[in-house]
């Protein structure tokens, strides 16, 4: 949470690992157990919220969805309420228009599944 409440108030590329760790009290060698750089931390949430999505898609049925959009943005919807404050950090953060192409690129993946 700790980056993403500073992603949401500066460009992500500008985060510095000192800043966080700063935050989030903790020693810059901590950090660096759990991750090389601030990227990396971009990187797993990216990944999770992608990961959550994927195993949502694969329980739907894709034709129904394609057919009734409306379905899929319930689900969203039901995912985003689940954790608002994470999902308003990242709606106000440069993150995300890397996560919309990648949801897109999921999306495009399932499609030509079919």
């Amino acid at each position: 949470m700790t980056f993403m409440t500073l992603a949401a108030k500066k460009n992500s590329n500008e985060i510095t690992v000192t800043e966080i760790s700063d935050i989030a009290d903790i020693n810059r060698k901590t950090f660096y157990v759990y991750y090389k750089g601030a990227n990396g931390i971009i990187n797993e949430i990216e990944d999770d919220i992608i990961k959550e999505f994927v195993c949502i898609i694969n329980k739907q049925d894709i034709i129904k969805i394609i057919l009734e959009p409306n379905l899929m943005f319930n689900i969203f919807t039901e995912i985003i309420n689940k954790d608002i404050n994470f999902f308003t950090l990242l709606i106000n953060s440069s993150l995300i228009d890397t996560m919309f192409e990648k949801i897109k690129n999921v999306i495009r993946e399932v499609l030509s599944s079919l």
